[in-house]
Formats: structure tokens, C-alpha cells, sequence
């Protein structure tokens, strides 16, 4: 946000961000120190929590609503300024929330720092959101850039999202859709510089990804919407029913199932999104492909992530199968 120092600038930026409604803010290059931060806790309705360097430079900072049902504690922060973790808790689920503010600099060590904090807490469930001054794809990420910035920190940081299982959720949901959220003002330059990195296990409880226009910023904030009602127990775990083994019709959905799932990740040549771009008939000529002939394909996430979609989608359709079934039971009854 290049600085909060000022105060006409502190109110309206924050009066602006307030109008999006978030639960959480996350913010980099805060410039804060600790009177600034008094002042912060005492004009806004949130929880802070922040990891402040100078007036001048760097610092980062979490904004919690207090009216969300979720307990918030700090995990790890940093004397420099450029990271920030909390804890959040909600029900019996603990995920670690993590905002960076990353070197100008090529610092693959930075990276690797922060992997390691949150390996030490034990926790698998985490974000990592912020500036990260780091693209992922040169080819995609950057506009009339001649050279690759900070190219030994986005080869650390994509080794590093593949050894622990994180994904861009961003490039997820878009594998090839150029967007940018910094733009230099004096020249040609832009860049995906500020996402979101998720553990894959956080996946399924996401619902919105998307960014705004850039308010006193060269950079656009990006927002990210999580249903935490999915981190309750309820009911308790979902478990397969195995008596919809018995039943063929169900058998046959699970099947197109699966071979839907895959068709949403599958690399197919001509195709830049298969599954949304393909005909009725291509699409059908890949589902009535054998097990074997699909297993040839290349596909855009890993093998785990896959089983994490192809589970998520069979237990999403057997709920539904199991209510319609239950429903034409209770229609059979009553009639």
C-alpha cells in the first residue's frame, strides 16, 4: 500500500477496503511503527496483528474482524518486516494464515525461510498470500520485461510449492489467462506479483478468487473467499456408503464422473482448456476412453491434487445421488 503513515491516506484507503467487507486483511509495505500501529487499533473494528520494520520501508500487517467466529493468534513474524503468520481456528480446524512482503532482490533464502516456520508448526493447512516481488510464469506473469526477475527466487519458490504441496491458486482456476496486478507507472512494465499459495488440502474449502481495481496503489488487491462452514464437523466425516455399490446406475455416474474430473485437467494438444473448449462429441470420444488410454495423458495438476478432485467430485455427486434416492423412496411411500 506504500505506506499507511499519513492519516488522510490511512482512512480513506481504509474506508475503501472496508467497502469489500473482508473478514481478514492482509497488507504489505505498511511503513509502520509502533504509535502507527496504536493508531490502527484504535480507529479500526479489527484484531491486528502486525510485523512492522520502519516509517519508511517494509512492514506487514493481518487486520481480523472481530465479529468472525474464529479464534486468531499470531504464530511467527519476522524483525525485518516482510512476514507474518497467525494461527486461525474455526470449529476443530486450525489452518495458518501467512502474509510475505518479498525481497526486491533475487533471495531464494527468503522463500525457504518461510517454508520452514510454518513446517515447524506442525500445521499442513496454510496460505501464503502478499507482494512475493516474484513471478511463477515469466512467459505468462510478465509484460515487456526483457529478463526474468528474481529468477533463482521463482525456481526456489516453485520447488518449494512442489515439495510441500502448495498450488497458485490463481494459475489453478486460470491455466492460461494473462492478468496482472502491478503496473508501473513510469514505463511498460506489469506483473502478477501479488496471489495467493494454498495447500492443496485448503482447496476444496475455497469459493471466490478475484482481484479489484488498485485504490492509492500500484497494486490491485486480490481477494480470496473461504467457506469456513466447511470446516465444521457437523455431522461428522463424510464416509462412502458402500450399499451404492449394488446399484448400477450409480456405478455408471461415479464412472462419468471420474472421466469428467480428468477432462477438466487433461493437456490436450489444440486445446488450451479442453474441457470447456472441446465439442460434445470430443469430450464424450475422452470419457469412453479406457482407464488405461487416460492414464497416457499429461495433466496440469499432480497426481495428488487430482485424487483430491476426483474424491471431492465423487462424494459431491453420491450425496446428491443418495438424496434423490431418498426422496423417491418417501415419493413411493406417500403415493
Amino acid at each position: 500500500v506504500n505506506g499507511l503513515g499519513n492519516t488522510k491516506k490511512r482512512r480513506i484507503v481504509l474506508a475503501y477496503l472496508n467497502k469489500l467487507k473482508p473478514d481478514v486483511l492482509c497488507l504489505t509495505d505498511t511503513r509502520f511503527g509502533n504509535e502507527l500501529e496504536q493508531k490502527l487499533r484504535n480507529e479500526s473494528d479489527y484484531i491486528c496483528f502486525f510485523s512492522s520494520f520502519a516509517t519508511n520501508s517494509r512492514g506487514v500487517a493481518i487486520l481480523v474482524n472481530k465479529k468472525i467466529p474464529c479464534i486468531v493468534s499470531e504464530a511467527f513474524g519476522s524483525e525485518d518486516g516482510n512476514s507474518l503468520a497467525v494461527y486461525v481456528e474455526y470449529d476443530s480446524k486450525k489452518f495458518i494464515l501467512c502474509v510475505i512482503y518479498g525481497p526486491n532482490n533475487d533471495t531464494p533464502s527468503f522463500f525457504q525461510s518461510i517454508f520452514n516456520k510454518i513446517l515447524n508448526t506442525g500445521i499442513a493447512d496454510c496460505l501464503i498470500c502478499g507482494d512475493f516481488n516474484v513471478t511463477l510464469d515469466f512467459e505468462i506473469d510478465n509484460e515487456n520485461y526483457a529478463n526474468h526477475r528474481n529468477k533463482k527466487s521463482s525456481e526456489t519458490l516453485k520447488n518449494l510449492m512442489g515439495e510441500y504441496n502448495f498450488m497458485d491458486y490463481f494459475r489453478y482456476a486460470n491455466p492460461n489467462k494473462k492478468e496482472f496486478t502491478w503496473i508501473n507507472k513510469a514505463g511498460p512494465q506489469k506483473a502478477r506479483l501479488d496471489y495467493f499459495l494454498v495447500s492443496n488440502s485448503l482447496i476444496p474449502f475455497i469459493t471466490e478468487y478475484n482481484s479489484c481495481n488498485p485504490y492509492h496503489s500500484d497494486h490491485k488487491p486480490v481477494c480470496i473467499t473461504i467457506d469456513y462452514t466447511r470446516f465444521s464437523r457437523g455431522k461428522g466425516i463424510w464416509r462412502h456408503n458402500d450399499g451404492l455399490l449394488e446399484n448400477m446406475e450409480y456405478l455408471n455416474l461415479i464412472n462419468d464422473t471420474i472421466s469428467h474430473t480428468l477432462a477438466k485437467y487433461v493437456v490436450m494438444e489444440n486445446f488450451s482448456d479442453f474441457y470447456g473448449e472441446a465439442t460434445d462429441e470430443q469430450l464424450d470420444e475422452f470419457v469412453n476412453l479406457t482407464a488405461e488410454e487416460k492414464q497416457n495423458f499429461d495433466y496440469e495438476i499432480n497426481p495428488n491434487l487430482m485424487m483430491e478432485m476426483i474424491i471431492n467430485d465423487i462424494r459431491n455427486q453420491s450425496i446428491a445421488f443418495s438424496s434423490c434416492l431418498k426422496n423417491d423412496r418417501w415419493n413411493m411411500k406417500t403415493i
